[in-house]
């Protein structure tokens, strides 16, 4: 439980109205707005009446979309388990020129997410 005391909760009170309404803060306020109603407003009408469409899609390629899916998931996993784990392994019981920089090299996919190498290809 935390407790404060009078002057802290005075202090507290004092400093949150006597904040100034900014240009920059009420822009951003706006702009995060505009991006947030159309969020919003799908995540409501995504608990509409959907009619036979969900049957629809059930009949004719729920089922493929998720053999797809599962054996994509089981391919990549194993590819990068191939090269994950012979990379790691080299990296670590060899010396050899250049290894400082393939360590780096190795980690960079954790650090930039596939969508932006894509955008950038």
């Amino acid at each position: 439980m935390l407790h404060y005391s009078a002057s802290q909760i005075t202090l507290f009170c004092k400093n949150f109205t006597t904040l100034k309404f900014n240009f920059l803060g009420g822009l951003q306020f706006f702009l995060s707005l505009i991006i947030f109603v159309p969020v919003l407003t799908l995540f409501f009408i995504s608990f509409g009446d959907a009619g036979d469409i969900m049957q629809h899609l059930f009949d004719t390629v729920i089922f493929s979309y998720f053999d797809n899916t599962i054996r994509l998931m089981f391919g990549v996993a194993a590819v990068t388990l191939l090269f994950g784990i012979t990379t790691a392994w080299i990296v670590s019981r060899y010396e050899f020129f250049g290894k400082a920089w393939l360590e780096w090299m190795l980690v960079l996919p954790a650090a930039m997410p596939a969508y932006i190498v894509a955008y950038a290809y």
